[in-house]
């Protein structure tokens, strides 16, 4: 399948916030030991299971398999996981499950996953620490001194301020770029920043990113990625170009949706998952910014209730929810290439559609 990476940045301003906490109903669900029920775990492959046993009702989701076939004609895949269990799955125009597809920047949640592990693993002390402290070699003379404030932290949620990259040295240029605004002021979405994380990533491990990440997160969860771009300079691209099937892809999102645990071990710590699936920055009504992943600022509603939610979002359609109350997992891949969409408005697009569709198929509240 021919598929054309951009490295072209989309940008928006809008304020920094402080910090916001989970909702306590899913805080109530975290927990520090590594022991959620689970019965199996899909390291070797995911399981299906009749809708009706996993409380979904069968009706309603082969509506829903009609119906996103309509709204999202350039559809690729449709996953609905519950309960840890495949209750519909659908593949569209020649997509079929063993087929990789390009997940955009849904490569970002990924190496903001590889980032808590290096926390964890003591590579790197706190998302405090300063950007600069990794890259002594691009500080010079004429430096802008503002650029000595950007931390871990900034660059996980586009705040860092940094304006440019690419060129022949994607992380000298992103990191030598113009400062548009000081760091954690304003969220301007970076498809460079992240790249300089892969870089850290790197320098500190004694690994690239990519042994790494089979290492530590790959292997234990049994994704196997069938390719992935590189800088110029052989840095895996921290903000695109992975490609995996779409069953892999729905591992990352098992994985947040149990808070880091898999198979008795705590890849992720339970605090990566809540802080990384919390608010860091505003967006606009509907949707917010944690780290490298985008969280629901106007809540969810389901049963009069409002839920905590959060999802993986790449360019053209490639979404993975998470919906830690209801046990819920939809993973989505598509090709949308209207012009007269940008990437923020499909995502929401696509986001509704879930409330719409997908929320009504459950029969239960567990």
């Amino acid at each position: 399948m021919k598929t054309i990476i951009s490295k072209a940045s989309i940008s928006a301003a809008v304020f920094f916030i402080a910090l916001a906490a989970v909702p306590l109903s899913a805080q109530q669900t975290v927990t520090e030991k590594c022991a959620p029920s689970r019965d199996y775990w899909p390291t070797e492959g995911w399981k299906a299971s009749t809708p009706e046993k996993q409380g979904m009702n069968s009706v309603q989701l082969g509506n829903l398999e009609r119906l996103f076939s309509q709204n999202f004609p350039s559809s690729y895949s449709l996953l609905v996981i519950r309960h840890g269990y495949i209750v519909k799955e659908a593949y569209y125009n020649g997509m079929d499950e063993n087929r990789s597809n390009n997940i955009y920047s849904i490569t970002k949640s990924f190496i903001s996953a590889l980032t808590g592990i290096c926390i964890k693993e003591g590579f790197i002390k706190s998302v405090n620490q300063k950007m600069l402290g990794f890259y002594p070699e691009f500080i010079t003379a004429d430096l802008d001194t503002a650029k000595k404030g950007i931390t871990i932290a900034h660059m996980l949620t586009h705040t860092s301020g940094l304006s440019g990259g690419g060129g022949d040295d994607w992380l000298k240029n992103t990191v030598e770029s113009r400062l548009a605004s000081k760091p954690g002021e304003v969220f301007s979405y970076s498809n460079s920043v992240p790249d300089l994380l892969s870089g850290i990533i790197t320098k500190k491990t004694g690994m690239n990113t990519h042994e790494f990440a089979k290492k530590k997160l790959f292997g234990p969860l049994g994704i196997s990625v069938e390719k992935w771009e590189t800088t110029p300079q052989g840095i895996y691209m921290g903000a695109n170009g992975m490609y995996m099937t779409h069953r892999e892809l729905a591992k990352l999102g098992y994985l947040y949706l149990n808070y880091g645990c898999w198979d008795g071990n705590q890849i992720l710590p339970s605090d990566w998952v809540r802080e990384s699936s919390s608010i860091h920055a505003s967006f606009d009504r509907q949707k917010a910014y944690g780290y490298l992943m985008w969280v629901r600022q106007n809540q969810d509603t389901f049963n009069d209730k409002k839920i905590h939610s959060y999802y993986f979002y790449g360019h053209m359609g490639q979404y993975v929810g998470i919906f830690p109350e209801l046990d819920l997992l939809v993973v989505m891949s598509a090709d949308i290439k209207d012009t007269r969409r940008d990437t923020f408005f499909v995502m929401d697009l696509i986001h509704d559609f879930v409330q719409m569709h997908v929320f009504p198929a459950i029969t239960d509240s567990k």
